[in-house]
C-alpha cells in the first residue's frame, strides 16, 4: 500500500523575507498624507497649468524645459471653471493671471480676490502671479498673499518662466516641509503636556 506523502506547507512571504508583516488583526496600510504637495521623483515631468483668459497671445513659449532638460507640460485654462476642472494632482505649479476678473463676476474692490481663490481652490500647489510691468506692488503683494512669486508679463521668456516655475516648485515643497516640522513639534509638545498631567500626584 503507497505510503501518502505529507503535503508541504506553503510559506507566507512574511516568513520568506520577502514582504514586511502586517499589524495584528488587521491588513498592512501605507497611508499617504493629506496635505502632501504634487509628487515629483526622479523623472517626473513638471506640469504647468496656465490660467489667462487670452492663452492664444500669451508670451510663454512653448520650448519650456526643466533641469534635466526635458518639456515642460503647459496646460491652460481661460477661466477659473476651466482651471478647477484642470487642477489634477500631476499639476506642479500655477501660472496665474492677476488681470483676471474676479470669482463670480462681481467687483468686490480686491484687486488679489483671483489669486485669494485659486490658493484655497489649491493649497498644495505652487503658484506664480503674472502682472504688467508697470504693477510691481500687486506682484509684490501677490507673494505676501501666499503666491510663490510674481512675474512680468511682457519680460517673460521661456527661460526665465523655466527657471521660476523649478524655483517655486521646489519653494513650495521646501514650505510644506517646514510647516509640517513645525506641527509635529506642537502635536509633541502637546501630547508631552497631556501625559504630565496623567501622571499620579505624587
Amino acid at each position: 500500500m503507497p505510503v501518502p506523502v505529507p503535503r508541504q506547507r506553503a510559506i507566507p512571504a512574511v516568513e520568506s523575507g520577502q514582504a514586511q508583516a502586517a499589524p495584528a488583526g488587521g491588513l498592512l496600510k501605507v497611508e499617504a498624507h493629506r496635505d502632501a504637495a504634487p509628487a515629483q521623483g526622479t523623472g517626473a515631468t513638471l506640469t504647468l497649468l496656465l490660467i489667462e483668459d487670452d492663452p492664444a497671445g500669451s508670451p510663454i513659449v512653448p520650448d519650456l524645459l526643466d533641469s534635466a532638460g526635458k518639456p515642460i507640460r503647459v496646460r491652460t485654462a481661460r477661466n477659473l471653471t476651466e482651471a478647477e476642472r484642470l487642477l489634477t494632482d500631476d499639476v506642479h505649479c500655477i501660472l496665474l493671471d492677476l488681470a483676471l476678473p474676479a470669482p463670480g463676476g462681481g467687483d468686490t474692490g480686491d484687486e488679489l480676490a483671483v489669486l485669494r481663490h485659486v490658493l484655497r481652490l489649491a493649497p498644495r500647489h505652487a503658484v506664480l502671479a503674472l502682472t504688467a510691468s508697470t504693477d510691481a506692488e500687486r506682484g509684490a503683494e501677490a507673494v505676501r498673499v501666499g503666491a510663490q512669486d510674481y512675474l512680468f508679463r511682457d519680460e517673460l521668456d521661456g527661460r526665465l518662466l523655466s527657471r521660476a516655475i523649478r524655483y517655486a516648485v521646489e519653494r513650495k515643497r521646501s514650505d510644506t516641509a517646514e510647516r509640517r516640522l513645525a506641527e509635529g513639534r506642537l502635536r509633541a509638545q502637546e501630547n508631552r503636556r497631556l501625559e504630565r498631567g496623567l501622571l499620579p500626584t505624587p
